[in-house]
Formats: C-alpha cells, structure tokens, sequence
C-alpha cells in the first residue's frame, strides 16, 4: 500500500481506489477514500486455488499444474469459442469465487460510515500476472481494472530487469 500510494497508484483527492494484492495463498484488498487508508480485507483466496483447480481438472500435480498457469493458461476471455474446456472451467470457477468474495467486500464497505462507492482497482502480487486477468475483473466488476506500475519511474539496475518482466509483481 505505501509503495503504490508513493508511486501515485490511488490517484487524485476524492477519488476512492481498491488495491487488489493477489497473492499465492491470500489475496489482501485495501481501499483508500479521499487519500485516506479507509478499509483492508484479507481474502482466502489466491493464485493457489487456481493451480489446485487446474490440477484437479487435469489430473498432474500441483507443480506441474503452476507450470501450466504460468505458460498456458488465462482467465476467462468472455468468447465462448476460446474459453471452453476443463481449463477454462476450472480457471473461470476459481475466479468467480474471488469475484464473488471482491464484490461482497466492495457492498460492505459501501455500508460503513465514511464508506463509499469504489471507482478503480489496482491489482499487484503474482496473481496478477495471469493472462487476461484485467480485462476479466473489469467485466466481472463493472471498473476500471488496471495492473500496478510499483517500478515507473525507478531507474532498473542491470543486475534486475527480471524484475520488469512482471512489475505487478515487485510491491512485495
């Protein structure tokens, strides 16, 4: 969360932002209203459950199961004709849990005092390096979805430009 805020990542005054951490285990949402930290919310749910998930629907082990992420795989595109399959099922059930677990959490913090209605989604953490997973949540969640940029502006030494190949994923 600092790291994003000192980057720029929640935006203007009055704006109210939702970082989405993806992690491998958990996914940790925090909301900031007016340039304040207003709520955080750790999720169950993460990058874990959607090896397992493809794991279960192929049958291989959970290490080869993460390769097949890593290379292969991609959230659900909306054209029926691309996401067909055990894949695309298993990958399209897991991320409708998290989803469904994202917009409970963006209701519940519409009800509190000082609450409100959010505007952008920032998602970071390795789950955010799953193909098409923008495009997905902004469908799913009717916002602007876009991936954190933590290094814009960093000068990147030689020795870690690995680093720039998943920027999303160097918050942590």
């Amino acid at each position: 969360y600092n790291w994003l805020k000192r980057t720029g990542e929640f935006g203007s005054q009055g704006e109210c932002v939702a970082m989405i951490d993806m992690g491998a285990a958990t996914t940790n949402i925090v909301i900031e209203r007016e340039n304040q930290f207003r709520f955080t919310r750790p999720l169950n749910i993460g990058g874990n459950d959607i090896t397992q998930a493809l794991a279960d629907a192929y049958g291989v082990s959970f290490q080869e199961a993460e390769q097949l992420k890593r290379t292969r795989a991609f959230a659900p595109t909306g054209d029926p004709a691309r996401d067909k399959g055990r894949g695309a099922t298993a990958i399209g059930d897991a991320l409708k849990r998290f989803t469904t677990e994202i917009v409970r959490s963006f209701a519940y913090f519409r009800s509190l005092p000082g609450g409100g209605q959010v505007n952008r989604v920032v998602i970071c953490g390795g789950g955010a390096s799953l193909r098409n997973v923008v495009p997905f949540l902004q469908r799913q969640l009717g916002l602007e979805v876009r991936a954190a940029q933590p290094l814009a502006g960093l000068e990147v030494g030689p020795a870690a430009q690995q680093a720039l190949a998943h920027p999303e994923q160097a918050c942590v």
